[in-house]
């Protein structure tokens, strides 16, 4: 069983692990710094270093129970340890999207009791489907979640067995599908929700964002890029 170390550090760039098995062309390591793919949540990328070597990884996947590293290249062997590094940039960017699009649907709950639902998610966008909504509607959203971004919220998680609320989007097909750990993810004045993915401590973290109408029923969520981020 490999142990996930982003679930208690999501701000972890760099490990050191075992290779416990090879299984489909892939690694299987003791322990991970790497999220595995699922729906609405892309996998971290990263590269993987030992004795001499490095591997870029292509894909971290969960099948059968097992978090599989695909890597270009040779692989290391069984027994071998090696150090991981993050892509860092690219998961601090997915952090603060997923936090953005919670913030959103948070506020779309409290302040027009219109629940809403993830249906695209990337590296670079996140997509809410709700409900027909006017552009009156989706300029408070935007103003409400900016000043609160300017503001700051402290963001929590704990035990996702924990009362949360209905009315802020839920990802039931993920908990079907993945049995590692989900949380209970609290915004501060804002609401509490139920998800696997990884989230930024403070609503500051976020940065710069805009919503875009793409259709009647859905808004894309866009983040600017954070240049000082390595």
């Amino acid at each position: 069983m490999t142990e996930l170390l982003f679930q208690e550090n999501s701000y972890l760039r760099q490990a050191k692990a075992r290779v416990i098995a090879i299984a489909n062309g892939a690694i299987v390591l003791d322990r991970t710094i790497f999220v595995p793919a699922m729906p609405l949540q892309p996998n971290d990328l990263g590269k993987c270093f030992w004795h001499g070597y490095s591997g870029r990884l292509l894909a971290v996947e969960w099948q059968d129970g097992l978090v599989l590293h695909k890597l270009a290249g040779p692989l290391p062997a069984i027994g071998q340890y090696v150090r991981l590094k993050l892509n860092w940039r690219r998961r601090y960017d997915i952090m603060r999207l997923r936090t953005a699009a919670y913030l959103a649907a948070g506020i779309l709950a409290r302040d027009f009791a219109i629940r809403s639902r993830l249906t695209h998610f990337t590296d670079e966008q996140a997509r809410l489907g709700l409900a027909s909504f006017d552009v009156g509607t989706l300029r408070h959203l935007e103003d409400v979640c900016r000043a609160g971004v300017a503001a700051g919220a402290g963001i929590s998680q704990g035990d996702g067995t924990a009362v949360w609320d209905e009315t802020i989007l839920t990802l039931a097909t993920v908990r079907a599908q993945y049995p590692f750990s989900e949380r209970l993810v609290e915004i501060t004045g804002v609401g509490r929700f139920r998800d696997r993915g990884l989230f930024v401590k403070d609503i500051t973290e976020i940065g710069w964002f805009d919503f875009q109408r793409t259709g009647k029923t859905s808004v894309a969520i866009r983040l600017s890029r954070l240049e000082n981020q390595s």
